[in-house]
């Protein structure tokens, strides 16, 4: 119990602190690419709407039944806004916002959901990479920003099935429990049974006992 409660705060914290330093990466670069252009403003907004619908799914997704596929949703338009942008200059960096959604996707729902999530993140930022830097440039990036996006997802993957496994165990636990209280109890029935019939065995011998006694000692008489 205290190993569980010492360690269940591990993921979430390193999810949140990984997707932070994403953010604020992306944040101050898309600052010091589009400061002085007339891009600078509507970036900002696309990366703080991004923000805003990050943390109400914090909020919501235990709330709201069928909330986080809507989530993914926008924030895949989002990102692909912020990739198809009017201005391809420097854009490959915001494909790291698919980091994010991708632990989110692992973490939340199935295996093979959250895989399909994942694929049509690698479809929507590969395309621009093969289509504006060439095959063998396009494949690089698609590698390099790839395996950044797989590598994260694969890790909320692994945490997430090691609280899983935790709770697992913990549910197996409580049940071993829970049995041997009622065995316990079974031992303690079987206890008290075999002290009363021990009782009545030596109150029969007790009684023939003194009937013999007392029919010897009226015969003597």
């Amino acid at each position: 119990m205290n190993v569980k409660r010492s360690t269940d705060w591990i993921y979430p914290w390193v999810f949140y602190l990984t997707s932070g330093l994403l953010y604020t990466a992306i944040l101050l670069r898309s600052f010091l690419l589009y400061q002085g252009t007339p891009f600078l403003g509507q970036v900002l907004g696309l990366l703080l709407f991004f923000l805003i619908l990050f943390l109400a799914e914090i909020m919501l997704s235990s709330r709201v039944g069928g909330w986080f596929h809507l989530y993914l949703g926008l924030q895949t338009i989002l990102v692909s806004l912020l990739i198809y942008g009017p201005d391809f200059k420097e854009y490959d960096y915001f494909t790291l916002l698919y980091a994010i959604l991708g632990m989110q996707a692992l973490r939340q729902l199935s295996f093979q959901t959250g895989i399909s999530w994942i694929l049509s993140f690698f479809i929507l930022f590969g395309y621009p990479f093969f289509m504006f830097e060439g095959p063998l440039e396009g494949a690089i990036r698609l590698l390099m920003f790839g395996s950044v996006i797989t590598f994260l997802a694969s890790y909320a993957l692994a945490a997430r099935r090691a609280q899983e496994a935790r709770s697992h165990n913990q549910s197996l636990m409580q049940q071993l429990q829970e049995t041997n209280l009622q065995l316990q109890a079974y031992s303690d029935t079987l206890e008290q049974l075999g002290v009363a019939r021990e009782r009545q065995r030596l109150a029969r011998e007790l009684h023939d006992s003194v009937t013999q006694t007392i029919f010897s000692m009226t015969l003597t008489t």
